[in-house]
Parts: C-alpha cells; structure tokens; sequence
C-alpha cells in the first residue's frame, strides 16, 4: 500500500507532443516506452465508484498488475489517492488481490458481480528525474479512454513525486515547463470515461 502523490497536466498543444521528448529540461530523448492497456471493474449500480473506490487490471508491456486505489482528493492538478498494485497471472478482477481490503470490498459490492464497465489505451513515455531535493516520475500519455462505445481522447503529463517535497513539482512545472501550453487536470482518466455515462451524479467525478 503506498500514497501516490501526482500533478496531472493536460497538454492544450497536439504540436508540442515531440518538442516535449527532445527537450533536454524534460525527457531529453531518453525514456522508456509502455503500452499500457487497461479495464476497469464496479458492480451495475456503481458500488464502487460511489464510495471513490477503482479496481483496475492493466496490462503493461504484456505483464497484468491489478490496482486498488481510493481515498484522497484533488486540489489543482495535485492528485493524492492511497494506491495497492499487485502483479497477477490471469485477466480475472477478484477482490482477494487485495487481501488487506478484501472485507471491505465485499461488503460495499455485496451479492453484486463485477464488470468491466471503462477501458482505456494508453502509450506511455516515461523517465525518472532527480529535481531539487526530490526523485520525480515523469509520464507523458497520449492514447484514449473509452466507455459505452464512445471515448476520450488523452495527451497528459502526469508529475509523480516518488520521494521528497510536492513543492518540487510546482517548482519543476514553472521551471522546466513554462513554454509548454498546459493546465492543471483534476480528471483522472478514469473521472474522464465515467463523465460518458452523462447520467451519474456529480459527485462520482
């Protein structure tokens, strides 16, 4: 179980995608490449989603990992959710990946089955960087989201603080980032596929 703490910026500018990659502030033409297909997973009535709780199976570079996230919040971009990732073997949801909320998720979903209910296609560009006193994960992601046979396109930068102050990642936004068109995303993908079921309340978002 671990806190994830992420700035989320969407990208206003299509055209800036390959500036951003060779900039040697930024990803200076030296990242690694991920595929990252995924599915998400809540009973018919929105068990889950009601209580801000996901459950997701992605595949990355061909390797399932099964996450839980929930609580937090989000303030101008800064996204903070408690976070559980665990590799798995087969494309199966089950709540016992996550033994330590195994209870927990029983009793919000109840006798109700599990469903994929949002996907989401995602190629991601991705480098650590040591910036002040703090390591950052720098993800640019261009792909869609997809629910209800509609989608969402996606072009992000997503700053993750992996260990030290989220102060640097203001400071890197305003230092490194100043000639690029972004703005601040308190969406999370996954906020943007279930905005295509139009009819859920607001506070699923």
């Amino acid at each position: 179980m671990s806190k994830e703490i992420e700035l989320k910026l969407a990208m206003e500018d299509r055209g800036e995608y390959q500036k951003l990659l060779r900039d040697p502030q930024v990803f200076d033409g030296t990242y690694n490449t991920y595929k990252l297909e995924a599915i998400y997973y809540d009973t018919a009535q929105f068990a889950l989603t009601r209580r801000k709780v996901s459950l997701r199976l992605r595949k990355e570079n061909g390797q399932l990992v099964a996450t839980m996230k929930y609580g937090g919040g989000v303030r101008d971009g800064l996204h903070l959710r408690r976070e559980i990732n665990r590799r798995v073997d087969d494309e199966v949801m089950d709540i016992s990946h996550f033994p330590e909320k195994e209870k927990e998720l029983a009793m919000l979903i109840g006798q109700e089955a599990l469903n994929p209910i949002v996907t989401t296609s995602i190629i991601r560009k991705l480098k650590r960087v040591v910036f002040g006193q703090s390591l950052l994960e720098l993800a640019l992601d261009k792909g869609c989201v997809m629910a209800l046979g509609q989608q969402v396109p996606i072009l992000e930068l997503e700053l993750e603080l992996l260990e030290g102050s989220p102060d640097d990642l203001y400071r890197f936004r305003e230092e490194c980032l100043s000639g690029y068109h972004f703005h601040t995303d308190n969406l999370s993908k996954f906020q943007k596929a279930i905005s295509l079921y139009g009819d859920l309340p607001e506070t699923f978002r």
